[in-house]
């Protein structure tokens, strides 16, 4: 992560044995397609799209994202943010709860300049990042973090009472303003292994809608509207992809899934046997 503004012009490189190293090399129109693939997913799921530049972790790919379309970027660390903003990207999430006064005064300088959304999952980190923006005269908006089964960080999401104290504590904080909840299952949760990645998908975005929506109820009638409120069996419609897949790997169909897991056994097992098969032909022609 360089901060690199541009991609090397095609064919301007007449070897592989004179790049520098570390050096990615992609095929750039299929890093198009992807991208273009991942953009329309999003598009017709009536999604904003934020890309984790976590995969890539080059400002000349994000970039790329962006003019596709993309709503803004992921990252995972104030580190991140700042070499982003530096490139002039203007609305970043920093897609992990951030604690620690030296960070939260790093952010407050990035909001100077840029849209900054933080992860949230505590007051002592809202009440942190809320000293540091005020004192820099600025607004970091904040989404709830909810743990939807991962275990790592977050308000659990079956906890209201948690996150309607969280919601309540940022609206009357100087310098925050809430900007809805957010989370990140990952792919170890309990009973991943048993899911379809569509179920798993389709399965923590309702984890969420609930969350969203036993909290919203009690929180607009108090006045606090920064909590997203979605519309009933469905995905709010202020909701945003973050993606975390990997525009070096193109996505399902729009409408369609990935191959089946049925389908890769079948595959594999086939395979199997066709290595017996060769097997046992090499093995006659050298025994006879």
């Amino acid at each position: 992560m360089d901060g690199s503004p541009a991609l090397a012009p095609p064919g301007s490189v007449e070897s592989v044995s004179t790049l520098d190293t570390p050096s990615l090399l992609v095929d750039l129109d299929r890093l198009e397609r992807n991208i273009a693939r991942w953009q329309l997913a999003a598009d017709t799921a009536g999604l904003h799209l934020r890309p984790h530049i976590k995969t890539h972790k080059s400002v000349a790919l994000a970039a790329m994202q962006r003019d596709a379309g993309a709503h803004g970027i992921a990252v995972a660390k104030v580190g991140e943010a700042e070499v982003f903003a530096d490139a002039g990207f203007e609305d970043i999430a920093i897609a992990y709860p951030v604690v620690g006064e030296a960070k939260w005064q790093r952010i407050a300088r990035l909001a100077q300049h840029a849209k900054i959304t933080l992860n949230v999952d505590s007051a002592t980190a809202a009440e942190g990042i809320s000293a540091a923006a005020s004192a820099a005269g600025v607004t970091v908006h904040l989404q709830i973090d909810l743990d939807s089964g991962f275990g790592r960080c977050g308000v659990p999401a079956g906890n209201a009472a948690a996150q309607i104290a969280l919601a309540r504590l940022i609206e009357d904080l100087p310098g925050v303003e809430l900007d809805g909840v957010t989370t990140h299952r990952g792919l170890f949760f309990p009973g991943a292994a048993e899911m379809s990645r569509e179920v798993a998908g389709a399965h923590e975005g309702q984890i969420v809608v609930a969350a969203a929506d036993n909290a919203a109820t009690e929180l607009v009638e108090d006045g606090v509207n920064g909590f997203v409120v979605p519309e009933p069996g469905s995905l709010p419609a202020r909701a945003q992809g973050k993606l975390q897949g990997d525009i070096f790997i193109p996505p399902p169909e729009v409408g369609k899934g990935g191959p089946r897991r049925e389908l890769w056994i079948w595959l594999i097992a086939a395979a199997l046997v066709l290595s017996f098969v060769e097997w046992i032909t090499y093995h006659r022609r050298v025994t006879v």
